[in-house]
């Protein structure tokens, strides 16, 4: 009996263990997750990173920032798309004013850095919430396969600007 009851007990402790460690480890992967604004028009070098949530398949596309309080400063969720084309994206259930950056995916196929690049097709800047219907729809200029939406103001921040390149960096199946 006395083996039994400390087998029980070393299994509690290496559940918790694995309950502690799973969330620590989905954090981690989360982290690596991120887009760079490698550069401007203005020729300048700048490398402003932007950590990201992943919204790749339709369902998580649709929900994408919905009834979201508040948003990290330098946090927001890259949607990815099979192709190019024009995207169209609405604020629907969305609780806090975003930027839309749309960022085509690389013409040449080249990876910088082992993560994929794109150049900024066009921003939106400051979208607001809408909680009822008709929502106003927001589009890109040009063709995208990317965007990603952070805080109202962090495009202008940044000196995020139209035709500069970014780095795309995400690890999802």
């Amino acid at each position: 009996m006395k083996g039994f009851m400390v087998i029980m007990v070393g299994l509690v402790v290496v559940a918790t263990f694995l309950l502690l460690l799973v969330p620590y480890l989905s954090t981690r992967q989360t982290l690596q997750d991120s887009v760079t604004f490698v550069s401007a028009t203005d020729g300048e070098e700048r490398n402003n990173t932007v950590f990201v949530e992943i919204a790749d398949e339709p369902e998580e596309r649709r929900r994408g920032l919905m009834n979201r309080t508040s948003l990290g400063e330098n946090s927001g969720m890259l949607f990815v798309f099979e192709g190019e084309s024009v995207l169209y994206f609405w604020m629907k259930d969305t609780r806090i004013p975003l930027d839309m950056i749309f960022i085509s995916g690389s013409r040449s196929g080249d990876n910088i850095a082992g993560g994929h690049s794109g150049e900024i097709a066009s921003i939106k800047r400051n979208a607001q919430p809408c909680g009822g219907d008709p929502c106003e729809t927001y589009g890109s200029i040009f063709p995208a396969k990317y965007v990603v939406e952070v805080n109202a103001g962090w495009a202008d921040a940044h000196n995020v600007r139209e035709g500069g390149t970014v780095v795309i960096n995400y690890n999802r199946s």
